[in-house]
């Protein structure tokens, strides 16, 4: 422990100039004998901490000192520790010294309370007596400290500390230290409040009980999975903080070490988030590429109309394409192709929905080459740069229903994904059955094969239903087949017609034993399909003021998304 000591100061101090310094009127009796008093007073800013000790600055000139008589009469004061007369002349006496900060503010940034006391100091006539006294912190020091994810994750957060003597706020950034004169044994109380991406607000609370006086108590707010309450939990090894924030509920699990993403994982055919929460897709897909160019901006803005619906992933639709021609107007508003797609994908994860984005132009292709062209669009290096950017939160799918058969569908597929993870795409990547999506028995064939080839084994299967899926019996079988083959597979589209001339797609099963075992899926699509599927539209119009009977199905059903739908945990924080 070190200590910050003034030189002893000898000398005579006249009874008037004694005077001039005190705060409170010392009784002084001029027939008694004198002797005199010298004062030495140190600094002792140590604070103890649960893993090593801390300090905090303060200086002597914010002490003062009393001497009092042992019957509690004051006989000298000074306001200044730091500009101490050389002695004090006192009457031959017993005295006891007080030093203590200037101010004692209940609580507040900044500004901590020293005290120390001293007693039995005997003063004999004639005669020069030496003392020192230590002025210890009696505050409680308070600071906190968020984790990464915390700063990352939330659009906002603070946090309220308090005893019974006041709250302190901690606003988003704060670097202050707080302090609180406590009563020994006092609790101290920790409300944090976040607020997610789609702003809703969690609060999550704790105390810190029995708090000791001069103690510094730095709280870290992290995010830690699992749990089964929002709570703060008290512990001093969580990096070396005193607080953690346990905000998930319910089963989670670890995220592999092959795994390289800092979002999505695959794992034992089921999907996880990037906090290890499973997660189950309930959404529908929206035709971005075709209806926000020519400056229209009409799927982008249905996203907060989708969101309200209860909806938890939007499948992007988009392009490798661009057209600068088709994009002009857009490109006038500072939306260039990479920029107009980061801002559908913010859009999305703002509304607090997680953004799949898809390319359309395979559509039905064969040629092995076709594939590849749409991986190499996404390993492009401002493209790629976008979807890194995201890379918590989204998921790639590499084409939308290219067809390509047997040894074609194997061989591509494999290539890339080679590509894609050499171009350091870490995400989920989402892949498509043959025959326009509908195709599951080669996704059933290959897919461990392309999870096995992936060095990150994080690959998510997808079948398209219409009118190859008219049986609910094939629908059962075929969905049990690839759960039992661990397979993690998603339904990416689906109608509940489809076809020329058009045939029932036997979407309520598909509803049903998606619920049942927990598959995703994604129903298409939101608006803007044309004659003759126009049936497929979910709403009405772009800002969902109505549904259609087939967007009533697919949210306001018993199995439908408005009933099932759960978002990610990330934006959850239960």
């Amino acid at each position: 422990m070190q200590k910050q000591l003034l030189p002893w100061l000898y000398g005579l101090l006249s009874i008037l100039s004694i005077v001039s310094c005190n705060t409170e009127d010392p009784q002084p009796s001029p027939s008694a004998a004198k002797g005199n008093l010298t004062i030495s007073v140190s600094l002792d800013s140590t604070m103890t901490q649960a893993s090593s000790n801390a300090r905090i600055a303060a200086t002597l000139s914010q002490l003062q000192v009393k001497v009092y008589q042992v019957n509690g009469v004051l006989a000298a004061a000074f306001t200044d520790a730091s500009t101490l007369p050389e002695s004090v002349e006192l009457e031959a006496a017993q005295y006891y010294i007080v030093v203590e900060s200037n101010t004692k503010e209940p609580y507040g940034f900044g500004n901590p309370y020293y005290y120390g006391k001293i007693e039995g100091i005997e003063v004999q006539a004639e005669k020069t007596k030496a003392t020192t006294i230590t002025a210890a912190v009696q505050s409680v020091k308070v600071t906190l400290e968020y984790d990464a994810f915390v700063e990352n994750y939330y659009k906002e957060y603070y946090t309220k500390i308090g005893t019974l003597q006041g709250v302190l706020t901690f606003e988003q950034g704060e670097e202050r230290e707080g302090f609180f004169n406590i009563v020994e044994g006092e609790d101290i109380t920790i409300e944090t409040h976040l607020f997610d991406l789609s702003g809703k607000e969690t609060i999550a609370r704790s105390v810190i009980k029995g708090a000791k006086q001069g103690t510094y108590y730095p709280i870290g707010i992290a995010v830690e999975t699992g749990g089964t309450a929002t709570t703060l939990i008290i512990d001093e090894t969580v990096n070396e903080k005193t607080a953690l924030i346990n905000v998930y509920q319910g089963h989670y699990e670890t995220r592999p070490d092959y795994i390289q993403s800092s979002g999505f994982f695959v794992k034992n055919g089921r999907l996880y988030d990037m906090n290890g929460h499973d997660f189950v897709m309930r959404g529908i897909n929206n035709p971005h590429y075709w209806f926000d160019s020519y400056g229209r901006y009409e799927a982008y803005k249905a996203l907060p109309h989708i969101a309200a619906k209860g909806t938890n992933t939007v499948r992007l639709v988009w392009e490798a394409e661009w057209d600068d021609n088709q994009w002009e107007a857009n490109i006038a508003q500072g939306d260039t192709e990479a920029n107009m797609l980061r801002k559908i994908i913010q859009e999305t994860i703002n509304r607090g929905m997680i953004p799949m984005v898809e390319l359309h132009d395979a559509t039905g292709e064969t040629s092995k080459e076709s594939l590849v062209s749409m991986a190499a669009y996404w390993a492009r290096e401002d493209i790629s740069q976008v979807l890194k950017e995201y890379e918590g939160l989204l998921l790639v799918n590499i084409a939308n229903e290219w067809s390509g058969f047997d040894q074609t569908y194997k061989s591509a597929y494999l290539e890339a994904i080679a590509m894609m993870r050499n171009a350091g795409l870490n995400h989920t990547i989402v892949i498509d059955g043959s025959s326009w999506g509908q195709d599951l028995n080669l996704i059933l064939e290959y897919g461990q094969t392309f999870l096995d080839s992936d060095p990150q084994h994080n690959l998510l299967f997808s079948v398209h239903m219409y009118e190859s899926w008219k049986s609910p019996d094939k629908v059962s079988s075929m969905l049990r087949q690839a759960v039992d083959a661990q397979l993690p597979l998603i339904v990416g589209e689906f109608g509940f017609q489809h076809g020329d001339p058009p045939a029932a797609v036997a979407w309520e099963t598909i509803l049903e034993v998606c619920e049942e075992l927990q598959l995703g899926y994604l129903a298409w699509s939101w608006k803007g399909n044309g004659d003759p599927v126009s049936y497929l539209d979910l709403a009405v119009d772009w800002e969902g003021s109505q549904l259609t009977e087939w967007g009533k199905m697919i949210f306001e059903s018993e199995k439908g998304i408005s009933n099932t739908a759960k978002p990610a945990s990330v934006f959850t924080v239960l």
